[in-house]
This record gives structure tokens, sequence and C-alpha cells, in this order.
């Protein structure tokens, strides 16, 4: 199967959600990424120093129609009353077709004791195969590496082959019946001549008398 190439609708997707002081966003690291290499998920969220905030790891390690391969909180920062958190998520794509990277949640703990779940926005992935749908038959068939050589057949050769198999064959047959007489008990002797019955031998006997 072709090796398909992942591309998003731009250069750097990005997605942003807003709840209240906390602002939450997504971001793919590539445009394009083969099918089999890697690609990164970035979650970033801007937040007062009075909440506390926690992302929501999922669970199966899946997200769509990509695997979660390692999860990391990478940058915790501080300007003023404010701070910057991000989470990056290692994925590989293991599925076909167009797909959606899903929203990823982060959970904001307010002074008042109560709490939000913010969702990022789903980011949309295209597939694109590296060879194109139009691309002819021929194309994609293998060639030789050099052209073919051609074998002539010598049919001297040929019938001395045969000659030699047919004679293992003889001697085959030859030892496989060898094999019947010795386990009946008979001789090649006694097969070549066989013994003459008591009353043949009685007439004989009886004539060379006369």
């Amino acid at each position: 199967m072709a090796k398909k190439a992942l591309f998003t609708l731009a250069v750097i997707l990005i997605s942003a959600a807003v709840f209240g002081q906390v602002r939450v966003y997504s971001a793919l690291s590539q445009s394009v990424v083969m099918v089999g290499d890697t690609a990164t998920l970035t979650v970033g969220v801007d937040y007062p120093d009075s909440v506390k905030i926690g992302f929501a790891i999922p669970q199966d390690s899946v997200l769509g129609g990509f695997a979660v391969l390692s999860v990391k909180i990478d940058t915790i920062r501080s300007q003023g009353n404010l701070r910057h958190a991000e989470i990056k998520y290692k994925l590989i794509y293991f599925s076909v077709g167009d797909n959606l990277i899903p929203p990823v949640g982060v959970v904001a703990h307010y002074p008042d004791g109560t709490a939000d779940t913010i969702l990022t926005q789903p980011i949309r992935v295209t597939f694109v195969p590296l060879i194109p749908d139009t691309a002819k038959i021929d194309s994609l068939q293998i060639r030789d590496i050099k052209p073919p050589r051609m074998v002539e057949i010598k049919y001297s050769e040929v019938a001395r082959t045969f000659l030699y198999g047919f004679l293992i064959f003889l001697l085959a047959l030859a030892l496989i019946f060898l094999w019947h007489l010795k386990s009946r008990g008979i001789s090649i002797a006694e097969f070549v001549a066989p013994k003459k019955p008591p009353w043949e031998v009685a007439f004989m006997e009886l004539d060379a008398l006369a």
C-alpha cells in the first residue's frame, strides 16, 4: 500500500477557546506528515495565578486516528499575574482517510471552589497520497533493474538429463523388486531357475535308470 501524507488545512492549525479568564489553544506542529512519521500536538493555556489548571490526558492513548506515543508538560512560565502552561502530545497516525484531532480538555479550578473543563476546537486533517490517483498503472509496476537475458537451451543436454533420470528410475524399480523377492525368501537364482517339483525329479531319475 502506498504511503500517504498528512496534510493540514493551514501551515500551522491553531484552535482556541476562551472561558472567563482562561484561554486554551491547540496547534499542530507540521503541515505535512508522512504516515508512520510523528507529529506534535501542543495544547497551551493562559490563566491567572489565582486559577489552578490540569490537563485531561486521554486514558486510551488515542486521539481520533492518532496513537499517542508520549505526553509531556513542556512549558510553565509566568508574566505578572498571568501564567502560561503547555502540554505536548507526540502522535503517530495509524488509520486511512480524512480524520479529526478531537478536542482536548483543560480543567480550570477557580478560587471560589468551582471547576470547569475547557475544550480545544477539533483540528481537521486531510490525507493526500504521495502517488496521485491519476498515475498510470504502468508507472506503478516494478521494473527490471537490467533487461531480460535470453537463455540458450541445448536439446542434447536435455536428452542426456532425461536419459539419466530414466536409468535412475529403472534402478529404483530393480531395487524394489529385489527387496520384494527377499521378503518372500526367494533368491535371484531361484527366481531365474526355479526348483523342480519332487514328482518331476522322480520321473527324471527313473528315466535315467532306464
